[in-house]
């Protein structure tokens, strides 16, 4: 029988150009820490998106995977070398901490944070919102001309 995957084992990951292994995070306090980082990060990624969508400004997926949550923040708390940071491309930052979420038994977080989510989070915006900006309407105007038939009511 194959042996399943346990998590009190370190897992290699490529970060940075450099292999390393992640390991679970030590100690209670460090975990909840940890978890109570990332979930201030999910409310602040949850709430600068709705702002956007409020203001009926567009979403990269670029620039939610690169700036959707401080990686600088949460990575050195799950055991990546800060000077590693530097190095790392988004995906790799990302995938890092989805690694992270997996080995501390917080992978239900993980559908908040993957790439593939952050993708389908910036179309879901963009798709609400017109290709063109429209005109403003000004409250003191008064109510557009009708462009319809003429009446022929007598």
């Amino acid at each position: 029988m194959a042996e399943g995957l346990r998590f009190t084992r370190p897992i290699p990951i490529e970060f940075g150009g450099t292999t390393l292994e992640l390991e679970p995070i030590r100690g209670l306090r460090n975990i909840a820490a940890f978890q109570t980082a990332v979930s201030e990060e999910i409310r602040g990624l949850a709430a600068r998106v709705e702002r956007h969508q409020r203001f009926g400004e567009r979403v990269s997926m670029e620039a939610l995977l690169e700036e959707g949550v401080d990686y600088a923040r949460l990575l050195p708390m799950a055991g990546i070398p800060p000077e590693l940071l530097e190095e790392a491309t988004a995906f790799e930052m990302a995938g890092a901490l989805n690694v992270a979420l997996g080995l501390n038994n917080m992978a239900e977080l993980i559908r908040f944070l993957a790439p593939s989510q952050l993708k389908a989070i910036a179309e879901r915006v963009n798709q609400k919102l017109p290709d063109f900006p429209l005109p403003e309407r000004s409250s003191s105007s008064s109510a557009p001309a009708s462009t319809g038939e003429p009446s022929t009511a007598n």
